[in-house]
Formats: C-alpha cells, structure tokens, sequence
C-alpha cells in the first residue's frame, strides 16, 4: 500500500513539474548572417548571451563566418592571448575583401552553452567609427554582407 502511494506521489509530482524531468535546452548554433545590435562592451566580449535580431532592425553586427571551435577544451578557460591567437588566422580572413566592414570580433559559447555542447566560433562583421579612449561602432539597418 505504501509503495502504491509512493509511486503515485512521485507521477503526481513529475505531472505537476514535467520540465524538472527534460533536459536543459540545447544552445542556438549562429549561422552566417546573423545579425546583433551590442553594446560597446559586449562586441569585445569573446561571449555573449544575446541572440540574433531582424536585420531590418538597427544592428551593430553581423555574422560572417561560424565554425567548429578549434579549442578542445572550454574556450573561457582561455588567455585573452590565447584566444586571440587561435580565432585571429579563423575571423580575419576574408574581411579584406569587404568593403563595409572595418573590423571583427568573436564570440563562443558561454560556459553553460559549452557545458550543453556547444561547440563553435563565430565571426562578426563591424564597424568603428571612432578609435578615442572610447570606441564607437557604426550601427545600420540590413544586410550588409558583401564578401564570402
């Protein structure tokens, strides 16, 4: 008898809560041409918990290359020197041909999101408009993606 109501308080309390028995969500994997209006200390930041806007609405950034991560263990664990030795060779290609973009930045996973699996390395397009004590980056409306 008390294992009757045992097993039925367990169910009754599984029914009442089913998201305490499903897996954390899996983390968004960015995709080229994403686009992320941050704030001018979140575009230096090597991770960010903001998620990709319509490009028709004002943005700062835009995504221009992901990747599988080059780094075996948790990016955020990293030197800053490390991690811009390994993204440097990945995020600068390619820019030279853009006749928009002036700059990059990466970002990778958060350590939840690296925790949860996720494993890669974007690369965005920006623009500085002024290199003072504080940068400023240009903000724009659409797509502006003009290089592979």
């Amino acid at each position: 008898m008390r294992s009757r109501i045992a097993i039925a308080l367990v169910i009754s309390v599984i029914l009442a809560n089913p998201a305490s028995v499903q897996a954390a969500p899996k983390p968004i994997q960015p995709k080229v041409g994403n686009c992320f209006l941050l704030a001018p200390i979140e575009v230096p930041a090597p991770s960010v918990k903001k998620g990709a806007l319509d490009c028709r609405k004002l943005h700062n950034v835009e995504t221009y290359r992901v990747v599988t991560s080059p780094f075996k263990t948790d990016p955020n664990l990293q030197t800053p020197v490390d991690l811009f030795t390994r993204v440097t060779p990945i995020c600068e290609a390619g820019l030279s041909g853009s006749k928009f973009f002036t700059n990059w930045s990466s970002k990778h996973p958060t350590p939840a999101e690296w925790k949860s699996g996720a494993r890669w390395l974007r690369c965005d397009g920006l623009v500085i408009t002024s290199e003072s004590e504080t940068v400023t980056y240009k903000s724009w409306k659409g797509k502006k993606l003009d290089f592979k």
